[in-house]
């Protein structure tokens, strides 16, 4: 049976730990780019959704690289993921 000792804690940097956990890298992308974590947040899910990398949202949306196309699917995701929010609140 393995023991969680002192040895078992590692300290990660600042961009492992933004990297490792996907709650802190999306708090620093709205801090970075004015934007509400919310928003950042529906952005992951709809690229998840729709099988494309959080990258492209990243460089399309808040990066605002307009060399980058329209994902249709990330577009339709993300139209979804408003209207099921929506309905959540009636």
């Amino acid at each position: 049976m393995d023991c969680y000792t002192a040895d078992s804690i590692k300290i990660l940097k600042p961009e492992e730990s933004t990297e490792r956990f996907e709650w802190l890298k999306i708090q620093e992308l709205a801090k970075q780019y004015g934007c509400t974590p919310q928003w950042i947040e529906r952005g992951f899910e709809a690229c998840w959704r729709a099988g494309e990398s959080k990258d492209y949202f990243i460089e399309r949306y808040l990066k605002k690289n307009k060399d980058i196309p329209v994902n249709p699917h990330v577009s339709l995701a993300f139209r979804d993921l408003l209207q099921e929010q929506a309905e959540l609140m009636i």
